[in-house]
Order: structure tokens, then C-alpha cells, then sequence
């Protein structure tokens, strides 16, 4: 308290006294920054620095705002070359791009007239190795810039549909719209907000007719009724007229989607037997004027009797029920006598009976086979057919199974399996065959049932290959690796080499390497696609982006390793390190580290080693007889759990922030009349700092809820061992540990903070 008061006396604001006490209890040197001039959230910045051991020195200036200041700090803490941008004329935001273009071990300070946005396009583009400079010189904002990198990294022509007067959005409509391959040319027209361009791309994605609402005039939302009832199969012209807002195009759309769902789940008539308690019968009407007539039963001339049918409809004998949506009409003969044909076909006609009369029905009844007061099934409407889909031809096998095949020792075959299909430049992948028309149904009445047309698929996305002319047929724009996930197609670049050692050096490729023959000691193999080796692979590096298949397997002796963003599928691994972003499977496996974000499967035996599994395992024998010390982990839990401590190190930090430029904030409230402050540009920064700092707070918060999701899952996962688990095998489920004692065939899970050990029998 007595400090407190000195410091007040001494002129210290509270908020820079708070800085002062913050930094003597962490034991710093606080002459560095215990001085009025700096502002607290400069004290700040200049104590984090301190307590990091950093060399302050360098940002501990008044003439730095808090924000270089800042900019500053992370670049030493980085060990980054600060005096590229050291320099109070800088500001903060161009500081924070010079920071990240030195961390890629790029020195961007010759862009520093641009702005910070620019700066930052350029440094991707940079990484990208595209040239966006010429499109910087013409004057395109940092927004449109980051459109056209993207386009240039993917070899999307951008270019002819270029413009100044197109905002990002626009320019990333049209660049999703060439990626795809539809004619961009219908929407990129400056007339277009890019809301607009959206709808009518995502129309041509699904191949539907964007004519129908591809006009300025029409508001997106607008064109997003109408373009969603196309893709249903309905009729819009009902509704997609302009003098429709989108809120009355709503309601006629959700008026027309029920109807066509009622429609679509009449059922063909049922027996009569099976609906004679729901039959309401009716006499004789005049013909409803509601439906429409599309094509009349004469009235046979041959038995009909103008008396008989007089006397029917006048004592009701002969009554009528029209049933499911207008689709089936019984008849019921109440009294046993002569029922002539054409007594019966003037009845239906009287009573607008139109189409689907079941003559041979009517001929059976005037021949006197028909039960009184049962009704009988006199015609019977058509459901309309719906058209069939579209649908694609490929013309290269879209499904085969990787996995490998199970012999008969209970091992798996990993060399006669077909991993990748590769296909030449320009051979044709795809055909697509378009939506047909569906076939009209009608009721008895002889109304048309509309039909729906098939339901057309949307095209295919990608990249290596490229639609023709026709908008259907697909070709390969690179020989390579194809693979087909749903909708999206990708042709990679693929590389066959006998073999790699000494002599071929190590080998880099953008796309997939299928090493036909051994890889030697030493040597490493970089592929952004699969690396699969016909042969046997020593004390080498593999590194993939995919998959990574050893169809014989990997003896590293200690020193190699693999890491793979997919799985990992080999038919042995000894003395191995394995990493992978998906499964590992094997045969057998001794004394390697396997590390996977998936599952691990091993088909015979797993021996010696650690072994990490994200969502659990699936083994056969675990150890050996001799007591091999072999260490399973399920959930890689403890670096989960250190990722979440730093998440709430990061959250506690940025709220001390939040504290402090809140308290800055109040402090200049309190200093300074609203007209006054407002100009102030430090108040400016405060204001937008705070702004910045809690939306990163915010997305802080959403990374542990998804972080916390995962560690959920894991405790979900179990260890499944099919044989035997001998002496010096030990299990790890969150921290908790089990000891094998010769168990078999038996599943280890987490339950009530222990693990439980449950019989596979």
C-alpha cells in the first residue's frame, strides 16, 4: 500500500502502477520500463519481454506504440532478425507481415510502400511461386490479390475476366465457376453482385436451366427460391415471375414442394379388400368441372338399358367411391340383379369417370360375378414416374479395395493389391448423362399428373483434368494417379522408378512415386501424393502427404522412418518410427514406435516398442514369451491435454490484454471530453485493439470446444487383442495403466476411472 501511494504521488496512473507491481513480483528489472512516459500497455509489452529474458532494448522506446511494441516482442521471442523493420515510421500492421515473411525466411521490407494487405498477398504469392506483382502495379486491392494468387496457384485463367470493378467475392465466384468448368460468361458481367453470381453458378453446377432467373433483375434471394425449386423438379413458373417478392416466391415454393411430396407418395390402388372400411360412397353427380378431361369412355351401345340404369341410381343400388387422391373409384352393387356393361359405363361416365375403366372388371360384373354391397375396384389412375437421374459413366475403376487380402496364417497379402489406377493425358475419364424426363401420370378423373424430371448430379470438382465443349465429357489434363471421392476427382502426377538409393539420390515429386524395387540406407523420398515400394525399404525417410504403402516391408535399424498425412499399410516394420494422420496396418511389427492419429491393426503380432493409437487398436498377439517389454497407449491424450494448457495459457494471456486496453480505454474516457478523444489516435487503436483482441478470444474458445470433442472421442476407443498378451505388455488408457498376466482374446476399454478387461468370447 505504501508503494501504492508513492507511486500515486510520483504522478503513476493506477494502470501503469499495476504493471509496475506485476513486474517486482516476477523479480524483473523494472527500470526498463518503470517511466511516466510509457503508457501501461506499453509497460506491458515492455514486461512480457522481460520476463522472456528478451533484449528490450530494442522496442523499449516511447516513440513505438504498444502495438509495434508488440510486433517487436514475438519477433524476438522468434529469433527473428527485428532490425528489418525496427523503425517507429513503420506501422504496426506492416511490422506484423515483415514478422511473418521473416519467419519463411523471406525479407520483404522492398514491398513496405504497399500496404499491410498487399504486403501480406505478396508474401503468400511468394510461397506460392506465382508473380502477382503486375496485378499489384494495375491497382487491385489486397482482396481482389488474394483471388487471383489463388487462381494463379491453381492454374485458373483468371485473367479475361478481370476487373477492377469486380470485388473479391465476385472474382471468386468466377474463379469457383472456371474451376468447375461452366461457362463463367453467363454471370461475370458487372451487372452481377457476386450474391447473384452465386446462385446462378451453383445452378450451372447443377446443371439446371439458369435461364430462368439469370437477369439482373431478379434479387438473389430472388434466385435462390427459383433455383432451388428447379433442382427439386419443379414447376416455377408458378411463382418465378419479378412481380413475386422472395417472400411470396417462398411460400408459392413451399406450397409447390408439398404437393409434389403428396404426389409422390400415392402408392398404387390397393385390393378392394383391403379398403372396404375406408370406402365413402357416393351417388350419381354431374361431372366435376374441376378436372380437366383428357380423354372420354363411349358408353358401350351393346346392354345398355336407359330403365335399369334409372332405377339403379334412383333406389342407390349402384353407388361410387373415389378414393387416394382422386386415383382409384369402387363401385358397390347394393342388391343382386342385372347389371348391363353399358348401365355401368354411363354411370362412370355421369359421374366424370374418365380414364383407366377396367372393361374386363365391368364385363365380369354384367356376366353376374360380383359380391352385393362389396366394392369392387372399377378404375384405376396412373402415379406419374419420376425421370431417371443423371448419372456419370467412368471410364476407370472408381471402386477397389485397398486393403489387403487375408491368407490363410491369419496374415495379410500386401503385394497383390491394385493401390492407385493411373490414366494418360487427354484419355477420357467421364461421361456425364444428363436428367431424363419423367412419364404423366393421371387420376380417374383423366387429370394429368405431372411428373418430375430426374434429378440431375452436380458436376464434378477437382483439379488434372478438364471438361470439352460439350460440358460433359471429362478428360485427364496430366498422366498421373487418379482417385474419386464423391463428386471430387483428382488426376495427381505419378512417377515409376526402379529403384532409389546412393545413385538416384533423394527424391522430391509433386504428385504420387511408385518405387518398383528396394530403397536403400540413407536415402529420403518426399511426395505430396502415395509412395508405394514394391521392394524391401531399409534405414531410409519416407515422407507423404497420402498414403504410404511397403508392399514387403521396412527394416530401419533405429535410424529411418515414416510420416504420412493418411495411412500407413506395410507388411512389416522393425525398428521403425511411424507417423500417421490416418491408420497403420501391418502384419508384424518389432521394436518401432507407431504413431497414429487413427487406428492401428496388426494381422500377427506386435512386439517390443510404443505404440500410440487416437482411436484404438486392433491387434492379434501382443509381446513375446520371453518378456519383451511392448507399450500400448490408446488416446494421445497427454498431447491433447497439453495442447488444451496452452490454449487456456493463450486465453488467459489475451484476457490480461483485453484487461489491460479495457483499462487504457476507461482511463482515456475519464482524461479526455468525448470531441477531443474521438481524434485521438491512440484511442482509435485502443478502441479497434479491444475488438481484435475479444473476437481472438473468441475463436480461442471455439478451438478448445473442438479440442475438447476430440478427447472426448478418445475415451470412447478401446483395445481389441484376438490372441494372447504376454508378460511385459503394458496398456495406457488416460493415464491409467494395465499389466499384462498371459490374458487372451479379451477387449480393454476405460470405465469408472479404471479399465475395465472384457472376454472377446
Amino acid at each position: 500500500m505504501v508503494l501504492q501511494d508513492e507511486l500515486l504521488k510520483a504522478g503513476f496512473s493506477n494502470n501503469q502502477i499495476e504493471e509496475i507491481k506485476a513486474g517486482l513480483k516476477a523479480g524483473l528489472d523494472i527500470d526498463k520500463y518503470a517511466d511516466k512516459k510509457y503508457h501501461s500497455i506499453q509497460m506491458r509489452q515492455i514486461r512480457l519481454g522481460l520476463e522472456k529474458g528478451l533484449p528490450v532494448e530494442y522496442y523499449a522506446d516511447p516513440k513505438y506504440d504498444w502495438l509495434q511494441m508488440e510486433e517487436l516482442r514475438k519477433g524476438l521471442e522468434d529469433d527473428l532478425d527485428v532490425a528489418v523493420y525496427a523503425d517507429y515510421n513503420i506501422p504496426y500492421d506492416k511490422m506484423q507481415q515483415l514478422r511473418e515473411g521473416l519467419k519463411d525466411g523471406l525479407n520483404l521490407l522492398e514491398y513496405l510502400k504497399y500496404s499491410a494487405g498487399i504486403i501480406g498477398q505478396l508474401h503468400k504469392a511468394l510461397l506460392d511461386s506465382v508473380n502477382i506483382l503486375p496485378y499489384v502495379e494495375e491497382g487491385y486491392d489486397a482482396e481482389q490479390l488474394q483471388e487471383i494468387r489463388i487462381a494463379l496457384a491453381r492454374k485458373i485463367d483468371l485473367d479475361p475476366y478481370l476487373s477492377k470493378e469486380y470485388r473479391s467475392p465476385a472474382l471468386a465466384e468466377i474463379r469457383e465457376g472456371l474451376a468447375i468448368g461452366v461457362d463463367v460468361s453467363v454471370y461475370a458481367k458487372v451487372d452481377y453482385s457476386w450474391l447473384q453470381m452465386r446462385e446462378i453458378r451453383l445452378g450451372m453446377e447443377n446443371r439446371i436451366d439458369v435461364s430462368h432467373y439469370a437477369s439482373p433483375y431478379y434479387s438473389w434471394e430472388q434466385m435462390r427460391e427459383i433455383r432451388t425449386g428447379l433442382q427439386e423438379g419443379l414447376d416455377v413458373s408458378d411463382y418465378g415471375r419479378l412481380r413475386f417478392p422472395a417472400s411470396e416466391m417462398r411460400r408459392r415454393h413451399n406450397l409447390l414442394r408439398k404437393q409434389m411430396l403428396a404426389q409422390s407418395v400415392v402408392e398404387q390402388p390397393k385390393a378392394p379388400e383391403e379398403t372396404l372400411q375406408t370406402v365413402e360412397h357416393t351417388t350419381p353427380v354431374e361431372e366435376p368441372q374441376k378436372h380437366q378431361e383428357t380423354s372420354s369412355q363411349p358408353v358401350a351401345s351393346t346392354g345398355y338399358s336407359e330403365e335399369i340404369y334409372e332405377e339403379m341410381v334412383k333406389n342407390q343400388e349402384l353407388l361410387l367411391a373415389v378414393e387416394q387422391n382422386a386415383m382409384v373409384a369402387f363401385i358397390t352393387i347394393t342388391r343382386r340383379r342385372e347389371v348391363p356393361s353399358g348401365v355401368l359405363y354411363k354411370f362412370l361416365e355421369a359421374n366424370g369417370i374418365r380414364r383407366g375403366i377396367n372393361d374386363d372388371r365391368i364385363a365380369e360384373i354384367a356376366e353376374g360375378h360380383y359380391e352385393v354391397e362389396r366394392p369392387i375396384l372399377i378404375a384405376q389412375g396412373q402415379i406419374s414416374r419420376k425421370g431417371k437421374d443423371g448419372w456419370y459413366e467412368y471410364f476407370f475403376r472408381t471402386e477397389f479395395k485397398r486393403s489387403p487380402k487375408q491368407r490363410a496364417d491369419g496374415s495379410v497379402d500386401f503385394r497383390n493389391i491394385d493401390w492407385f489406377e493411373t490414366v494418360q493425358e487427354n484419355q477420357m475419364l467421364a461421361i456425364y448423362h444428363g436428367a431424363e424426363e419423367g412419364e404423366e401420370g393421371y387420376t380417374v378423373y383423366g387429370s394429368v399428373v405431372s411428373a418430375r424430371k430426374g434429378t440431375e448430379q452436380k458436376m464434378l470438382r477437382g483439379e488434372g483434368f478438364y471438361l470439352d465443349d460439350d460440358q460433359r465429357t471429362y478428360r485427364a489434363s496430366v498422366s498421373g494417379m487418379i482417385t474419386l471421392e464423391g463428386t471430387h476427382m483428382t488426376v495427381s502426377k505419378h512417377m515409376d522408378v526402379p529403384e532409389v538409393n546412393f545413385a538416384t539420390g533423394d527424391l522430391t515429386f509433386d504428385g504420387s512415386i511408385h518405387v518398383l524395387g528396394n530403397v536403400e540406407n540413407g536415402v529420403k523420398i518426399k511426395a505430396t501424393g502415395d509412395i508405394v515400394v514394391s521392394g524391401n525399404v531399409g534405414s531410409a525417410y519416407l515422407e507423404s502427404d497420402a498414403n504410404v504403402v511397403l508392399e514387403q516391408g521396412m527394416n530401419a535399424d533405429g535410424e529411418g522412418s515414416i510420416k504420412a498425412g493418411k495411412d500407413v499399410n506395410s507388411r512389416f516394420f522393425e525398428s521403425v518410427s511411424v507417423e500417421a494422420g490416418g491408420d497403420i496396418r501391418f502384419n508384424t511389427s518389432l521394436n518401432s514406435t507407431l504413431i497414429a492419429h487413427g487406428k492401428i491393426e496388426s494381422a500377427l503380432a506386435v512386439a517390443g516398442g510404443l505404440s500410440y493409437s487416437m482411436k484404438g487398436f486392433v491387434l492379434q498377439n501382443v509381446g513375446n514369451k520371453a518378456g519383451l517389454r511392448t507399450q500400448i497407449r490408446l488416446g494421445i491424450n497427454e498431447a491433447l491435454k497439453q495442447e488444451r494448457a496452452e490454449l487456456k495459457q493463450q486465453q488467459v494471456d489475451v484476457q490480461a490484454e483485453i484487461s489491460t486496453l479495457k483499462n487504457a480505454y476507461s482511463e482515456m474516457q475519464s482524461k479526455f471530453p468525448p470531441e477531443f478523444r474521438v481524434a485521438l489516435p491512440m484511442y482509435q487503436k485502443v478502441e479497434n485493439a479491444i475488438f481484435t483482441k475479444e473476437r481472438e478470444m473468441n475463436e480461442l474458445l471455439a478451438q478448445e470446444q473442438e479440442l475438447l470433442q476430440r478427447m472426448r472421442q478418445e475415451n470412447d476407443a478401446k483395445i481389441v487383442i484376438r490372441g494372447e498378451a504376454f508378460e511385459g505388455v503394458s496398456a495406457d488408457i488416460n493415464s491409467l495403466r494395465w499389466k499384462a498376466n498371459n490374458e487372451y482374446d479379451f477387449t480393454l476399454k476405460l470405465g469408472n476411472q479404471r479399465i475395465l478387461v472384457i472376454s472377446n468370447k
